[in-house]
């Protein structure tokens, strides 16, 4: 022991590590490699012995990397397609009860934002309709009181009447094509066609 005083020993171990990082670096690399199960086992003991203060690292390491963390999530999502879609289909069944409280809740609190949350992923999901701009989307969906075609005053509703408001699609490529009454959207051709409107979708943005 170079030093029996404890303050003079710590300064000395301190300069020691700094001067033979990359050393350290590479011994611990290999014990790591050497005991993966004691390696996993100590890592275990840390997060339950410390979660509350990793949730509050973590949580602080993402306010401050929105962007980044967005852009490393998305990434995560399209390799791991079908991973996520049985991770999100096991959660559900499990919490079935927590999401309708949660849905229901959101839907008290912000009626406009969950209804275009909720038309959103049903276009994406269910529909399939595929767009540059979801929000621009759901703008000219609302904001549009005529049929583009026959010009009969568009309703809406939980009962279907042949006035009802209808996003159409084309069903082989996914694009959008106009704002229908379920009367014009029913007689539409399934292949890509382009309908004939007098309506200017710019004057409607």
């Amino acid at each position: 022991m170079p030093y029996k005083d404890p303050e003079k020993a710590k300064e000395y171990h301190k300069k020691w590590r700094q001067a033979n990082r990359e050393k350290i670096n590479l011994h611990n690399k290999k014990w790591r490699q050497e005991n993966p199960e004691k390696m996993r086992l100590i890592c275990k003991k840390y997060r339950e012995e410390n979660a509350e203060k990793l949730k509050l690292k973590n949580k602080k390491y993402r306010e401050e990397n929105v962007e980044k963390e967005r852009l490393r999530n998305k990434k995560y999502r399209e390799e791991n397609v079908e991973k996520e879609r049985l991770r999100c289909k096991k959660y559900r069944k499990e919490n079935s009860e927590k999401i309708k409280l949660y849905e229901k809740n959101r839907k008290e609190k912000e009626p406009e934002k969950y209804h275009k949350s909720r038309m959103i992923t049903l276009w994406k999901r269910q529909r399939g309709v595929i767009d540059n701009d979801y929000e621009i989307l759901y703008y000219i969906y609302m904001s549009t009181e005529f049929c583009w075609q026959c010009g009969v005053i568009l309703t809406t509703g939980k009962v279907r009447t042949s006035t009802t408001k209808c996003l159409d699609h084309c069903h082989i490529t996914g694009l959008f094509r106009a704002i229908l009454c379920h009367c014009c959207n029913a007689k539409q051709p399934r292949q890509p066609k382009q309908i004939k409107n007098n309506i200017n979708i710019n004057e409607i943005i």
